[in-house]
């Protein structure tokens, strides 16, 4: 989005998508990729940070249940 390779209006699905693939990789079940990129929904672009938190946390605890 920088370098305008992509639109400016993908910003906030593809910060979703990657925070799903975050938890889905820490949580080693990529079959449940779905389910966190739905859990994932409230993506800010202007705290990208919190929800990298709440990816990793999802994915950490996610893990261990």
């Amino acid at each position: 989005m920088r370098y305008e390779t992509l639109p400016v209006s993908a910003a906030k699905e593809a910060l979703r998508q990657q925070a799903a693939t975050l938890a889905a990789s820490l949580a080693a079940t990529p079959e449940r990729w779905a389910e966190f990129h739905a859990k994932l929904s409230e993506a800010d672009l202007e705290r990208p940070a919190e929800l990298v938190l709440a990816a990793i946390a999802l994915g950490w605890s996610s893990k261990w249940q």
